[in-house]
């Protein structure tokens, strides 16, 4: 059977789909775990292509000399009579400011939909955030971390729990009786399906990564116009999504919990290239770093690290590795001590 792909849906938003189509996307609705996909793209469909684009500056001169043009009337007819034309005037004004009333509200609740529709968690560079969600999930969100929750689907209705993550956080996912799944939502076409479980999930520029500690989770994935892929994953798998975006890498690992352990102030090393710890941290604490020789930035080092803050770990780098460290403002510059 076809799958429901992003792309479909904006063509149907915008009538552009046969009556085939627009039955696979009817049964489609039928499952509401979809419905949230749905008015998402409906979302940014209807705010890529309004309906009606106001000219507000044209509209206000219309207004004023609407107005001045009332008032001169008026006054012409009714001469010496001013105590009718105020009431007229009043009654006028009042019905403006009551569509203006209207139309400000409208036009906030539009502008202002994602608030409405969403709660969102953010993290600063260098801190940890812990969160208990509306059923009792709980999650810790890494520095630079952002977690938008959707309002609906968490109580008194079976559809599924959905979050939205940019940045690293670890899940506990409660398990609830009437089995409602709890998606997270990545901007790599990447979502994590669960429905009680423990996992470490790494949304940044750099990396797309799944790491499950225990329970068992199901990935979705849509490369592009191709169709969706799913892959189950068990306990102590590790997941990541190529630098192409095109495939997913499924491996093993030997120590799942060490991929969370920043949630303790914890970095942990097994022969970590510096380019790689040096993209952590600029993804944890929002650093730019720079590693002038590309012979350092192969170096390897190994070893469990205690870092309430970054400058604790650029201490132990520079005396590990020998190097030179050199902090200016927001960036640091890794470099030969002979250089």
């Amino acid at each position: 059977m076809n799958q429901v792909s992003k792309a479909l849906l904006l063509d149907y938003h915008a009538g552009r789909v046969s009556a085939l189509q627009r039955k696979l996307i009817e049964d489609w609705l039928q499952d509401a775990r979809n419905r949230s996909t749905y008015y998402e793209t409906l979302i940014e469909w209807e705010t890529t292509h309004p309906q009606y684009v106001a000219d507000v500056t044209t509209g206000l001169d219309r207004f004023r000399r609407r107005l001045t043009g009332a008032q001169s009337a008026t006054t012409t007819l009714i001469l010496g009579e001013d105590v009718l034309v105020k009431p007229l005037l009043n009654r006028f004004r009042a019905s403006w400011l009551a569509a203006a009333c209207v139309s400000i509200l409208l036009l906030g609740g539009w502008l202002f939909r994602t608030s409405i529709l969403y709660k969102t968690y953010s993290t600063r560079s260098g801190q940890l955030q812990r969160l208990v969600l509306p059923d009792g999930s709980r999650v810790v969100l890494n520095g630079n971390t952002e977690l938008r929750l959707s309002r609906f689907g968490w109580m008194g209705d079976r559809s599924q729990r959905d979050v939205f993550l940019t940045g690293e956080a670890e899940f506990s996912v409660m398990h609830l009786t009437d089995h409602r799944p709890f998606v997270v939502h990545t901007d790599r076409q990447l979502n994590i399906e669960v429905l009680g479980t423990e996992f470490v999930v790494l949304a940044r520029q750099r990396a797309t990564r799944v790491v499950l500690i225990r329970g068992i989770v199901k990935l979705h994935y849509q490369p592009g116009q191709q169709s969706e892929k799913t892959l189950t994953m068990r306990p102590g798998q590790k997941v990541t999504l190529d630098p192409e975006q095109r495939a997913l890498v499924l491996t093993n690992s030997s120590y799942p919990n060490e991929f969370s352990a920043w949630k303790n102030r914890q970095y942990i090393f097994h022969d970590t290239p510096l380019t790689e710890i040096g993209q952590m941290i600029q993804d944890d604490f929002g650093l730019r770093v720079t590693i002038k020789e590309p012979s350092l930035a192969e170096r390897q080092i190994s070893g469990t690290y205690n870092v309430t803050h970054v400058d604790e770990l650029l201490s132990a780098l520079e005396e590990l590795l020998s190097i030179r460290i050199t902090r200016q403002r927001d960036r640091i510059i890794f470099s030969q001590l002979n250089k």
